[in-house]
């Protein structure tokens, strides 16, 4: 089944995906938690909408777009479409966690000569890391054990990741249990280390604002 060739597709596609989602969803939610006119409200909210819209209605319309624009069986169109579908979801995290944040900090900054961009980078990203772990580890789990996008995206073997590696012991009429097994128990190794690895940051991610004071 090429579990090793399937793991490092995995391990690409997660990767990648999560840096994008983690740099983007946190600018545009620091754009929109700081910014307090009608289209900043308006593009939070039609972000939120993607949060209401199920992936099972867009997955035509998708992947006609990716075969429009040769996107299918590439790795690059499953790393679209996994930030296309997760980036409301992320925003959403990030938006909350910005707006808990002292804006002091930022004005401080300001009058010393420093801009919105490096502000950003220096001063807000570094406190986001609870929320920032969070985002990692929730959407890091679903990505590498999602079947369904792989499926309609990355079907060549060369391209396959690790969920549709394993899929490959399935048969209709036999159902190699031995190996799918195995392949389970290697596909887990690396979630269940990134959890240990970003557990109290985790933890830290989804209490923070349940207590005042």
């Amino acid at each position: 089944a090429s579990l090793g060739l399937a793991l490092g597709n995995s391990l690409l596609v997660t990767a990648i995906s999560l840096a994008a989602l983690v740099l983007f969803g946190s600018a545009a939610a620091y754009a929109l938690a700081r910014g307090s006119s009608r289209i900043h409200r308006a593009l939070y909210a039609y972000f939120l909408l993607g949060l209401m819209v199920p992936f099972q209605i867009a997955m035509i319309p998708l992947y006609k777009v990716f075969r429009t624009f040769e996107l299918i069986n590439k790795i690059p169109g499953g790393i679209l479409a996994y930030v296309a579908v997760t980036i409301p979801f992320v925003i959403f995290l990030f938006f909350e966690f910005v707006r808990a944040l002292p804006a002091d900090l930022e004005e401080a900054a300001s009058i010393d000569g420093c801009g919105r961009v490096r502000a950003f980078a220096l001063i807000v990203f570094p406190l986001l890391k609870p929320v920032t772990a969070t985002v990692v580890i929730t959407n890091c789990i679903s990505i590498w054990n999602d079947f369904m996008v792989p499926l309609l995206f990355l079907q060549k073997s060369s391209v396959r990741t690790i969920p549709i590696a394993i899929y490959s012991f399935t048969g209709e009429y036999n159902n190699q249990w031995p190996l799918i097994f195995a392949g389970v128990v290697i596909s887990s190794l690396p979630m269940v280390i990134a959890f240990l690895l970003l557990q109290k940051q985790f933890i830290k991610g989804m209490v923070s604002g349940a207590v005042k004071g």
